[in-house]
């Protein structure tokens, strides 16, 4: 066990002293992608979350879901509507707030959390579909695929949550103004995390010169570069490296099974990869840029050293943390 640490511990410092000197080198690449970072905080994210997690956290603050949604799968239901509409990590925040409110328990919440990430139809709709393809119906299919495969990976799940513990026994605000004031903080420090994780994996997309890499580790930057529209798909579900940590860090008081949250990632992508392809047989779209076969090019990654040492950083970061959780030594049980 001191073996691993240590290894950990010397290849973490490996690469943030070579990542140094790397900025120190070329900081016109980093301060660019920062810069791109920014305006998609600004022009995208801050406007369609900042209102919506506002309004998601109030309904929480006002006791609507202890009133009136008060049985365990018609509140994931909800959940999973507003993960839909909201976008990621719209889920994974309503989830972390109701299990911080002892709304649910940690098995349920993180249960929950699973089944609870999507990306929103705008996002989806507009950027993918229109802007990528010139295509709103291809958008739309898009969606279609993209929630489909959410739903199936939810009814999959609909029993067990179904028997999921539910309290709703949190203290609610009687007094609107008070709710409205603790849903406008929770809101602003959930949307400052949101941003400063897209902020940094802009800078560091900056110096991986491969669309399939760059869409791994973050997603709205790397679409627009994308014209796959089977590998567009994959991402969307899978969400990218950007997200995933995202959602981790939300939900790190009940995450227990970080292994299991990647495997819901890789089959919410490839069931939405077989969605797509059945949509567009039965509504077909004639576009040059639409490719039928999946190409997953990772040539580039051994020509681009920075890119090559975050993956292996990332990789050994997620096994560190598996090898300090508790499980019994059975895979199904200790990933479900």
């Amino acid at each position: 066990m001191k073996l691993k640490s240590k290894l950990f511990d010397f290849l973490t410092i490996l690469i943030i002293v070579f990542c140094m000197l790397l900025l120190l080198l070329k900081p016109n690449i980093m301060a660019e992608g920062i810069a791109e970072g920014l305006l998609i905080c600004g022009n995208v994210l801050i406007p369609s979350l900042f209102p919506f997690t506002v309004l998601s956290v109030f309904l929480l603050e006002c006791g609507v879901v202890e009133k009136y949604i008060n049985k365990p799968l018609i509140f994931s239901v909800f959940v999973f509507i507003l993960s839909v509409i909201g976008g990621y990590p719209i889920g994974a925040k309503i989830t972390a707030s109701a299990y911080e409110r002892k709304i649910i328990s940690n098995d349920s919440a993180e249960r929950l959390l699973n089944v609870c990430i999507n990306a929103g139809p705008a996002f989806i709709i507009t950027v993918c579909g229109k802007v990528i393809f010139g295509s709103t119906k291809l958008g739309i299919l898009l969606f279609l695929a993209h929630i489909l495969g959410s739903i199936t990976l939810f009814l999959l799940n609909s029993k067990r949550l179904s028997k999921m513990e539910f309290t709703a026994n949190h203290k609610i605000s009687h007094n609107p103004s008070e709710a409205f004031v603790s849903s406008v903080a929770t809101a602003s420090a959930s949307l400052i995390n949101i941003c400063s994780y897209v902020i940094l994996f802009s800078g560091i997309i900056k110096f991986v010169h491969n669309n399939t890499i760059s869409g791994f580790l973050e997603i709205s930057n790397a679409v627009l570069n994308i014209k796959n529209v089977y590998l567009i798909s994959f991402l969307l579900g899978f969400s990218g490296a950007c997200i995933i940590l995202q959602v981790i860090s939300i939900g790190k008081a009940f995450i227990n099974k970080p292994l299991k949250l990647l495997l819901y990632r890789v089959l919410h992508g490839s069931l939405s990869v077989v969605f797509l392809k059945l949509l567009l047989m039965l509504f077909p779209i004639e576009l040059q840029t639409i490719s039928n076969n999946i190409k997953f090019d990772f040539k580039r990654v051994t020509e681009n050293t920075l890119g090559g040492l975050f993956l292996i950083f990332f990789a050994v970061m997620f096994i560190y943390s598996l090898d300090n959780k508790k499980y019994c030594g059975k895979f199904i049980n200790d990933i479900w």
